[in-house]
Parts: C-alpha cells; sequence; structure tokens
C-alpha cells in the first residue's frame, strides 16, 4: 500500500473517530439530560405520591368527621323527636288540664247558682216561718192575753 492511500485512509479512520467521539459526547450529554430528567420524574413521582398520600390522610379525616357530623345529626333528630312527642304529649295534658278547669267551673257556677237557689228557698222559708211565729206568739199572746 501506498503512503498517500494509509494516510487518506488514517486521515478517514481519524475523522470517523473525531465523528464517533462527537457522537458519544452528544450521546452521553443526552444520557446525562435523560438521567436528570428521569431523576426529576422520580422526584415528582415521589411529591406526587407524598401528596397522594396527605391526600388520602385529608379524605379519611373528612369521612371521620362527616361520619361523626352523621352520628351528631342522627342524635338530634332523635332528639328534636323525643321533644316534638313531648310537647305533643304536654299539649294534650294541657288540654286536658285545660277541659278539666272548664268542667270544674261549670260545676261551681252551677254549685253557685244551685246555693244562690237553696239561700233564696232557705230566706222564703225563714220569712215563711218567721210569719208563722208570729202569727203563734200572736194566737199565744191573745189566748194569755
Amino acid at each position: 500500500m501506498e503512503l498517500s492511500t494509509v494516510r487518506r485512509e488514517l486521515s478517514t479512520v481519524k475523522s470517523d473517530r473525531d465523528k464517533a467521539t462527537r457522537r458519544v459526547a452528544e450521546l452521553s450529554e443526552r444520557m446525562q439530560n435523560a438521567e436528570k430528567r428521569c431523576q426529576q420524574y422520580a422526584n415528582n413521582m415521589v411529591k406526587d405520591q407524598n401528596a397522594l398520600t396527605e391526600a388520602r390522610a385529608e379524605l379519611a379525616n373528612f369521612q371521620d368527621v362527616v361520619s361523626n357530623l352523621r352520628g351528631e345529626l342522627d342524635q338530634a333528630k332523635k332528639q328534636a323527636a323525643e321533644s316534638t312527642q313531648k310537647l305533643a304529649s304536654e299539649r294534650g295534658t294541657r288540654q286536658k288540664a285545660e277541659q278539666t278547669v272548664e268542667t270544674l267551673r261549670e260545676r261551681m257556677s252551677n254549685m253557685q247558682a244551685l246555693a244562690a237557689a237553696r239561700s233564696e228557698n232557705l230566706a222564703k222559708e225563714q220569712s215563711v216561718a218567721s210569719e208563722e211565729l208570729a202569727k203563734e206568739k200572736k194566737v199565744h199572746r191573745q189566748r194569755d192575753g
């Protein structure tokens, strides 16, 4: 082989080697960028995973709060129903008491009217008895006198 051919081939080999070196450097840089992006994605995944874990914990707390509120609501409904029932019972009792009071007032009014009538009758009877007594006294006086 001739020297010029060897030099040309050597030059081609050097050129190919330089291209390959540049390509290796380029690929190495791309690889490092890809590794950085992968690391960022991994970091973001960890952050997202942590955020998801926190969100799940918050959701669990929220569900506990909702459950507690439902329990309190059920208790309040039960108390309201009991209060409504007691109120209805008290209204019934009050109405019965009012009816009893009204009945007693009517009976008292009737008794007062009856007492007034009896008093009037007694007054008449007393008047008649007084008149009869006066007549008898008169008759006794006339007989004695």
